[in-house]
């Protein structure tokens, strides 16, 4: 059985049908990107001289308020949200007409 060709556009002679060229590189890199920065952020978190500057600004409320509320997070946990929702309540209106004037 032979496979019948389709023709290819301007651009995509390199590209084969069903499948993602260099997709898996990108992968790769995308996981060597992850880990980097998680390095780097670790070794920020564990320097002696950011936690003193951190702790400085907690303490003298120069802290960015989204950078307090995350501090409070990790350290309590998240505050659950509750919503209620009630349901609609389907209203027929009429309006009624009178001849009287």
């Amino acid at each position: 059985m032979s496979r019948k060709l389709l023709p290819n556009p301007a651009g995509t002679a390199n590209l084969q049908r069903g499948s993602v060229k260099g997709e898996d590189k990108v992968t790769k890199k995308r996981a060597v990107t992850d880990r980097e920065v998680k390095r780097i952020s670790l070794k920020l978190i564990k320097d002696k001289e950011y936690q003193r500057v951190l702790r400085e600004k907690l303490q003298n409320c120069t802290l960015h308020p989204s950078v307090q509320v995350m501090l409070w997070q990790y350290a309590f946990g998240k505050v659950k949200e509750e919503i209620e929702v009630t349901p609609i309540v389907p209203v027929r209106i009429t309006h009624e007409y009178s001849d009287d004037k």
